[in-house]
């Protein structure tokens, strides 16, 4: 949690919204839940608004979301190493990555090839702070729900450099493995920073 003291005298908690957190990780919400019951107003995400038409839109235009420009493959935006290292994952999973898009491919490597999204915990920080805040009887306010359209179009018309950055983060996660993301967690929650930040030196190496 990070403190903002603002002039007026207010204080502001932004929260990170941690989702998806292993059960094998020992994480303690007390604090947050304290926090959220003692704020004057908690402020949820904001959700996007589907219409039918969104959905439609996804089907038709499904390929601008799941696959590179025509006729690109991943070799036109990736430098030598990147690539390198996607055709060694591309081989252990027996999987092609070199036409889908940087996006659905870094999901594809952290939901399915790691699973990193299995046996989570139940609730995640909003969950947390949402179920404080409704128990103390603290106002929640939630920003204006954007469209999906407008999403959606987002992700279509994004340049397919700026999703490097996700699978950057993506393949030496999966390389890794389960056991090296779970102790780097453990070591997240107990304050060891020295503990974090030489598991992600050794995922990088």
């Amino acid at each position: 949690m990070w403190f903002v003291d603002t002039e007026s005298g207010s204080t502001v908690i932004l929260v990170g919204e941690i989702r998806a957190v292993p059960k094998a990780t020992p994480w303690y919400p007390d604090l947050l839940k304290e926090a959220a019951a003692e704020a004057d107003r908690v402020i949820i995400r904001a959700r996007p608004k589907f219409s039918p038409g969104d959905f439609f839109r996804l089907i038709f235009r499904g390929g601008r979301f799941t696959k590179l420009p025509k006729k690109t493959v991943a070799a036109d935006y990736l430098d030598e190493a990147q690539r390198a290292r996607l055709a060694a994952l591309e081989t252990k999973y027996d999987k092609d990555y070199d036409r889908g898009s940087f996006l659905i491919t870094s999901f594809n490597l952290l939901a399915r090839q790691l699973d990193f999204d299995d046996d989570t915990l139940k609730d995640d920080a909003t969950d947390i702070v949402r179920k404080a805040a409704k128990k103390a009887d603290v106002p929640i306010v939630r920003p204006t729900r954007f469209r999906g359209e407008d999403l959606l179009d987002d992700l279509a018309d994004a340049d397919p450099k700026s999703h490097i950055p996700c699978l950057e983060a993506a393949m030496p996660a999966t390389e890794a493995g389960k056991p090296i993301i779970e102790a780097r967690g453990r070591d997240w929650t107990r304050f060891d920073v020295p503990g974090v930040m030489a598991k992600k030196s050794a995922r990088n190496g």
